[in-house]
């Protein structure tokens, strides 16, 4: 039952846009994978922030992670773009709460 109310969360704060902070757990090639809620989410780099998005030479991908591995343990301010529950997928972006921020200043 906690789960089906977890998900039930989840799609609200997809359609509401709310804005959470998390903490990034781990970083691979593809991005970042955070937890909300108990569920590991993915935050993938296209969906970072012009501040925190990894900007290396000819994309290497070494590179790439290193700068990733950076964010490890820092809470970053996201929104939940996708809630699957069939598939136990969270995706998230960083891009929707750095634009409004930029644009309330």
């Amino acid at each position: 039952a906690r789960q089906a109310l977890i998900w039930a969360d989840a799609d609200e704060a997809v359609k509401r846009g709310t804005v959470m902070s998390l903490e990034v757990k781990e970083a691979n090639k593809g991005g970042l994978i955070i937890e909300w809620q108990g569920i590991q989410g993915f935050l993938p780099a296209s969906q970072l922030g012009s501040d925190n998005y990894p900007r290396v030479d000819n994309g290497d991908k070494d590179k790439i992670l290193h700068a990733l591995n950076s964010l490890v343990g820092k809470h970053l301010s996201v929104v939940m773009i996708t809630a699957d529950q069939k598939e136990h997928k969270l995706i998230f972006s960083e891009k929707g709460p750095q634009e409004k921020e930029e644009k309330e200043e």
